[in-house]
């Protein structure tokens, strides 16, 4: 997972994914602010089914079918790149549910790895302060 406060640096960063062949999805989690948004967003943009309980537990098995290529990317790209958008308001307005699903989405981008695939986390942040504490230690770029 990485963190970025410049825009252009993440911008770069999506550049160079896509090139690699990666699908990128970007969530605009700056617009979440109850955890209602935050599963109907994910769902949305993952296409998880119908049956998706908007709960972190059913957000963990769905990712986990996700990372095993069941939905939520195409066949043809070489991984999956997740961009974050507005990362620090959303950590903002649900600062204990924002690190519990950065939890979750590291641990099934690390499941990923370990399976041969890519799962890649970027999260875009304004607040130069988000970082290494509060979701996981991730790498901050553009400080």
């Amino acid at each position: 997972m990485t963190v970025f406060s410049r825009r252009s640096e993440l911008d770069g960063a999506v550049e160079e994914l896509t090139a690699r062949g990666l699908q990128v999805v970007v969530l605009d989690a700056g617009s979440w602010s109850t955890g209602p948004e935050v599963h109907r967003g994910i769902a949305v943009a993952l296409d998880f089914p119908a049956y998706y309980g908007r709960n972190l537990d059913a957000l963990n098995d769905c990712l986990s079918d996700v990372v095993a290529r069941e939905y939520g990317w195409q066949p043809s790209a070489a991984g999956l790149a997740l961009v974050f958008l507005g990362f620090d308001r959303f950590a903002a307005a649900l600062p204990d549910f924002a690190p519990a699903l950065m939890d979750i989405f590291v641990t099934q981008a690390r499941g990923a790895a370990e399976a041969g695939a890519t799962m890649a986390l970027l999260l875009q942040s304004d607040d130069r302060e988000l970082g290494s504490d509060s979701m996981g230690a991730p790498r901050a770029v553009g400080l």
